[in-house]
């Protein structure tokens, strides 16, 4: 299972992001709308047929906000620590493909 957020805010929502299917993949099933992204702490609406998504900000089962992304300070950290932009094909340290890196922050 991928990096999980540490508490859900509904069952709703915890049952799309941990459910499995048995006909498709995690990333083709239709019946999954929502992807939980660790190293940003950001949740986003599945946009099917493209390699894309939409970061969203609060909970459509039950309303409640989610954190602040972290994705500002992912960038930031890395790039104190040396790494400069594109990130995506840096070999960057394991703990920022996770949630980690946030856990191991001052």
């Amino acid at each position: 299972m991928t990096d999980q957020p540490e508490a859900y805010c509904c069952e709703a929502m915890k049952r799309d992001l941990t459910g499995t299917c048995d006909q498709h993949t995690r990333e083709e099933c239709p019946d999954f709308l929502f992807s939980y992204d660790a190293p940003f702490d950001e949740y986003s609406l599945i946009v099917r047929g493209v390699p894309w998504s939409v970061t969203i900000r609060y909970c459509p089962f039950c309303g409640a906000k989610f954190p602040e992304s972290q994705r500002d300070a992912w960038f930031d950290t890395l790039e104190a620590m040396g790494f400069e932009p594109p990130l995506h094909d840096a070999p960057i340290p394991e703990a920022f493909r996770t949630s980690a890196w946030r856990k191991a922050a001052p």
